[in-house]
């Protein structure tokens, strides 16, 4: 699947992403310790991309309240790609 996103040096990428995982009800005491910043409240989306033998990237994608999570679902699994370029990335470490 591809994921558009606008990193935090303000360029426009279009990266193969592993995993996309949509947190409607923000962090839980259960997440991984390495994802969760306390800073970030509401809903989330973190998206591991694929960078070959370097490793790959976490973004971590703060949510509007208004965003349709289950729309993005959707349109990921029918399409295989999403455009989350309108949210800013909070977070965008090497792992």
């Amino acid at each position: 699947m591809r994921i558009r996103y606008i990193g935090m040096d303000k360029r426009t990428r279009i990266t193969e992403a592993n995993r996309v995982k949509f947190m409607s009800d923000g962090w839980k005491s259960g997440d991984k310790k390495y994802e969760v910043d306390e800073s970030i409240r509401g809903p989330v989306a973190v998206v591991h991309t694929d960078r070959g033998k370097s490793g790959g990237k976490r973004l971590v994608i703060p949510l509007p309240g208004n965003f349709d999570i289950e729309g993005a679902k959707v349109h990921l699994l029918e399409n295989g790609w999403l455009d989350l370029s309108a949210l800013p990335v909070a977070i965008e470490n090497l792992y």
